[in-house]
Order: structure tokens, then sequence, then C-alpha cells
């Protein structure tokens, strides 16, 4: 590292804290536009910064002490680059797995007014939250919830985007409503439920674990319908074909990523490939049509994915191979299926 790197990994932390002077946040601003790679890590570092003011302000962690552990294994660590340096700083604040942000911030003269937040959860983590209702919710990887700071509404309105687990408190004058971005919503009184509905997927499924709930949807006749269905069972609508299907689902395998476990249970390939990808924020390539026609059983928890890649090898004529382009603005590591 040279000596220009070593002024900016000093600054950096400090430029967050609004604590340089007109000199040195120069250097550090030129330096964030000096290359995409910099700016990728300050933005990395701004919201680490940010995300700790706000748990910071809801007494969940001790962000001074967070911040000192910051800056001391910065001065310990004698080689590393700043790419590793800004995973190594989420890594000790203990913050990277829940972004919290206000939409609409209120003014002081408004401090009742409601507020509008976003929970999101970094590629590859998981968190849990509580809703100002007592909800209890958790987000799996690279997903986000839009709630209000407190319901006002006849119901209580959710935005999600991604996946998560609800536990929902029980308010029949007040229906829980999980609204999607393909234009579905899965209404609720009370229950626990699943809801996978990333922007990128054409598809909305929700997976029923105890309770009662329904799925709101537009139609091919561009009417909206409404669909219930029972505990165990999972309700799926197409966003392509406008309509729903309902079919009996492994409720612990649909659901076990919010314990930390990931289980198969004669999972086609594609299926586990896509919970590892969400798991690890990884891209897998399958290079072999035939690795499709495999499937698995078993139940892996607190494993590393190379570990888990090696069981599918042993078991399987499988072979995985690690695609190192070098490209930066690659979010993802690539993975090559043989």
């Amino acid at each position: 590292m040279n000596q220009n790197n070593i002024k900016i990994c000093n600054l950096l932390p400090l430029y967050y804290e609004g604590k340089l002077d007109k000199e040195q946040t120069r250097l550090v601003k030129e330096w964030i536009e000096a290359s995409d790679e910099n700016r990728h890590i300050a933005r990395q570092m701004e919201e680490l910064y940010r995300t700790s003011d706000t748990l910071f302000a809801l007494g969940q962690i001790n962000t001074e002490k967070a911040l000192r552990q910051v800056h001391d294994r910065m001065k310990t660590r004698k080689v590393f680059s700043l790419w590793t340096w800004a995973q190594r700083v989420a890594a000790i604040l203990f913050i990277p797995l829940l972004i919290i942000s206000f939409l609409d911030r209120s003014s002081q003269k408004q401090q009742s007014a409601v507020q509008t937040i976003r929970l999101s959860t970094n590629p590859g983590m998981i968190a849990s939250a509580t809703l100002p209702d007592g909800t209890k919710v958790t987000l799996n990887s690279n997903s986000s919830l839009v709630y209000p700071s407190r319901f006002d509404s006849k119901s209580r309105d959710v935005k999600l985007e991604g996946e998560a687990f609800f536990k929902v408190t029980k308010d029949a004058a007040h229906p829980f409503i999980v609204k999607t971005p393909q234009k579905a919503a899965i209404r609720v009184y009370g229950t626990q439920f699943d809801v996978e509905a990333y922007a990128v997927d054409k598809n909305v499924t929700a997976t029923l674990v105890d309770g009662s709930i329904s799925m709101s949807y537009e139609n091919d006749n561009r009417h909206w319908a409404e669909r219930k269905i029972i505990p165990g069972q999972a309700i799926v609508y197409s966003a392509v074909r406008q309509n729903v299907k309902v079919a009996q689902a492994a409720v612990d395998v649909v659901t076990s990523w919010k314990d930390g476990k990931l289980i198969f249970r004669d999972t086609p390939f594609n299926e586990v490939l896509r919970s590892l990808s969400k798991r690890f924020n990884v891209s897998f390539i399958v290079k072999n049509p035939k690795c499709y026609e495999a499937s698995f059983t078993g139940v892996l928890e607190k494993q590393r994915l190379e570990r888990i890649l090696e069981y599918f090898t042993v078991s399987s004529n499988m072979r995985f191979k690690y695609n190192a382009n070098g490209n930066l603005r690659q979010e993802k590591q690539v993975i090559e299926v043989y």
C-alpha cells in the first residue's frame, strides 16, 4: 500500500465523522473521485457510518466503542487493500446486516408526523426487526421492507422487495397487507408466513405456516381477484400469466433460511443453486445441462460455501470453478458448474 492510500485509510473514517479540516477534506474528495473502486469503497463506508448513527440512536450498539475498534484494527494491520479494509470495517461494526434509512424526514416542528422507514439487508446476509405494531419480520439476503413509523390507517401496509418471514401481531380491525413489485399483495390478520417477491422475478410466492392469508392480484381480465390458502400451502402468483397456483408446501424447507439453515429434500439442482445464490451472494453459470438432472437431500447449517460445494462434488460428478474476471463493478462472485 502506498503512502497516499495509507493516509486516506486514516482520513476516510474521520471524513464521515466530520472531523477533517478543509485541506484534508479536499484530499479525501479527490481520492473518492479518482476511480470507480474508490467511490464504491466510500459508499460502503458512508453506509456503515450512517447505519451506526441510526443504531446508536436506537440504543442497539455502542458506536463509539465500535468505531474505536475499527481505528485500532486499522493501525495494527500492516498490508491490505482498501477494499478488504472496507469489508473488515463492516465485520467489526456488526452492522452490515441491516441498513435503516428514513425516506421521509419530518421537520422538528412536526415530530409527531409519520415517517417512512426502509429496512434493507446486504447481499448474502439476513436480519430481524420488530415493526411498530409488534410484528416480527426477518429479511432474507438482498431484501428491503418499507413501512411507516406507526400504523395510523385502517390497514397496516408494508412494501416488500425480496424475501421475508413475518410473524404478524393479530389485529382483526387493521389487516396487515404486504405489497410486492409484481402488483400482488398478501392480506393478513395475524399469522406466520413467508413471502418471496424479488423485483427481478416474475413470480410472488407466499407460504403459510399458520393462520390465514390471501393473495390479491390483477388477473388476465385486468380485474382484481383474491385467493385464500390454509396452513401448509403455498400460493404462487405469475405476473406473466396473471394467475395463481396453490399447492402443498414443505414449510420447514421453505422457511429454513430464517434460522440460518438450508434444508434440501430431493430438491432439484436449479433450486439448490438459487438457495445458495441468495445465501452467499454468488452467481452460478451451469456449463453442463446434465447437472439439472440432479437433486439433493440434506441439511446445511453454518457451513462455508467452499465446504458445501465439496459435498456436491463428492456426491456427484459436478465440478465448480470460481471465475476470477477482475471486474470491480461485478457485485457477485461468479462460479461455473461443469
